[in-house]
């Protein structure tokens, strides 16, 4: 009778062990499946964010010389998902260098979502409220006789949208309905400063990539 008791404790006991290793095996497939090995969801950046050299490039304009054009341009746009929440820097750079005149731009700005489902592994559509701010400069300067043009922008943006994981959790492609307000002030030595906004509603979209 103690040996069939002993040999039941035992088999009940292999097969509790099995199920539980069952159970973790599925989970470590679901996590790999889902991208929570990514970091589940924590982090994001946009592809299309680049660091380029530009070597040898021919500026060709309707009238005048052609140009030769070398430069560097950075844009990086990452953020952090809190859920409910994210949030991150925008950085953009841009330098050029013509034979007569040298072009520089520099933006730098934030981001914020507020995301109306929570942004976590395993939800497909995630509609949200996005408000953006940048301050940018650029400048344009003529090798030849010194002259500088400079023109700063204030760049504010509301937009209303969807972010859709359509493979898994690594992957967004983001849609959304954008208003923007841009304030300018372009400056030159020779002339006084000129004030500009441009305003208006845009459909945009890009693609993300969380991990």
């Amino acid at each position: 009778m103690k040996n069939l008791i002993l040999t039941i404790t035992i088999l009940i006991s292999g097969s509790l062990v099995f199920a539980q290793e069952a159970q973790t095996q599925n989970q470590v497939t679901e996590t790999k499946q889902t991208g929570m090995v990514f970091g589940q969801r924590k982090w994001s950046v946009d592809p299309t964010s680049i660091v380029a050299l530009i070597f040898g490039n021919k500026y060709k304009p309707d009238q005048g010389q052609s140009r030769d054009r070398n430069g560097q341009t950075i844009d990086v746009v990452f953020g952090y998902n809190f859920g409910q929440f994210e949030a991150g820097p925008i950085i953009r750079h841009s330098h050029f260098d013509y034979e007569t005149s040298t072009e520089t731009s520099a933006s730098y700005g934030f981001f914020g979502d507020y995301n109306f489902i929570e942004n976590k592994p395993g939800v497909e559509i995630v509609p949200f409220l996005r408000a953006s701010f940048a301050h940018q400069l650029d400048k344009d300067t003529r090798n030849t006789n010194g002259l500088e043009e400079e023109t700063q922008y204030d760049v504010y943006s509301l937009s209303a949208g969807a972010k859709w994981f359509p493979a898994g959790d690594f992957f967004a492609i983001n849609g959304y309905l954008e208003y923007y307000q841009n304030n300018a002030i372009y400056t030159e030595k020779s002339s006084p400063e000129f004030k500009y906004t441009i305003s208006g509603p845009r459909l945009k979209a890009n693609f993300a990539i969380y991990f």
